[in-house]
């Protein structure tokens, strides 16, 4: 299961993405991914430490001719990480949604900020290759 969020975007209205946000000054990446996850989706939910497998680093440029990937409101460089969370999962903060896909749904959903594609790259890392649009 991939565990996304829906949340309002520059573009589509609404899309699916990835927990995210700003890491702290001083701040381990362990911990703002915990702060993230429980920020995002509750304080129950706890993140696995030991599962936090770095996939890919983005950089995001306001510019949407300066790169792959486009972000109107700031030139950002994004951390891929995949981990296993336990706990029920409660939308909060700037997630409308909460939802667990099976990968052969994830051709189905809308996602926000091309994450579709960064989802893709990331079940490739794991040694999955189902592809889907990745708009």
């Amino acid at each position: 299961m991939i565990g996304l969020i829906q949340r309002g975007t520059y573009k589509a209205g609404r899309g699916w993405c990835l927990v995210g946000g700003a890491v702290l000054r001083d701040e381990p990446l362990v911990a703002a991914v915990r702060r993230h996850v429980q920020a995002t989706l509750g304080s129950g939910m706890v993140l696995q430490p030991s599962t936090l497998q770095l996939h890919e680093v983005i950089e995001y440029f306001t510019n949407p001719d300066l790169g792959e990937f486009h972000d109107p409101r700031k030139h950002a460089v994004a951390l891929t990480y995949s981990a296993r969370a336990d706990g029920i999962p409660s939308a909060q903060g700037e997630a409308l949604a909460f939802q667990g896909f099976p990968q052969d749904q994830l051709a189905a959903i809308q996602f926000g900020f091309r994450q579709g594609t960064v989802v893709n790259r990331m079940l490739e890392d794991l040694g999955q290759e189902k592809k889907y649009d990745t708009t």
